[in-house]
């Protein structure tokens, strides 16, 4: 995102453009395991970085679904409740 009035508008939306190719987006799981969002990135990456990245099919099929609802419901009061502990 960039904002309306950003002085660097320009520059960000440049940016934004060479994060977004697939040459690029391959690269990232060298240094993180996110599953990638351009499809044509993840075809590129390697057998042994796909088996580590989230977005796998294999890895899918283990994966547990976010209660959305739940958060929405409850992410107050358990953020506060984490700040809690955590401040002890």
């Amino acid at each position: 995102m960039i904002l309306k009035d950003a002085e660097n508008r320009d520059a960000g939306m440049d940016f934004i453009a060479f994060a977004s190719e697939p040459e690029n987006q391959k690269k990232l799981p060298e240094y993180v395991a996110y599953g990638l969002p351009n499809n044509e990135a993840a075809k590129m990456v390697s057998d042994d970085q796909k088996a580590e990245l989230p977005t796998t099919e294999e890895n899918l099929t283990d994966a547990i679904a976010l209660d959305v609802d739940f958060w929405i419901d409850n992410s107050e009061a358990l953020t506060g409740r984490f700040n809690a502990w955590l401040a002890q």
